[in-house]
């Protein structure tokens, strides 16, 4: 019973530490890829900042709609001239 309770207290811990690190935590499994739910905020945090879940992980923008999510983009997004990036990938 002992190493039980051993066990799940490094497990809390783990998942406390991965919450505090990456700013966000597992809420599920999806299309073989950990789901998270993932805090996102610009210059002004945390009053404009948002929450959203994304696929967990390095997953480019081709396989994000290829596993039928949204591609997450950031910063200042216009038509002709793009300025920003690719942010990981929203599940939808």
């Amino acid at each position: 019973m002992k190493k039980l309770i051993i066990v799940i207290v490094i497990l809390v811990f783990v998942y406390l530490a991965f919450c505090l690190v990456f700013d966000s935590f597992i809420v599920g499994y999806k299309n073989n890829h950990f789901i998270v739910y993932k805090y996102t905020c610009a210059d002004v945090c945390p009053q404009q900042g948002y929450w959203y879940k994304r696929y967990y992980g390095n997953i480019s923008y081709q396989q994000c709609i290829s596993l039928g999510g949204e591609p997450a983009l950031v910063g200042f997004l216009n038509k002709n001239n793009p300025i920003g990036g690719y942010d990981g990938c929203k599940v939808k």
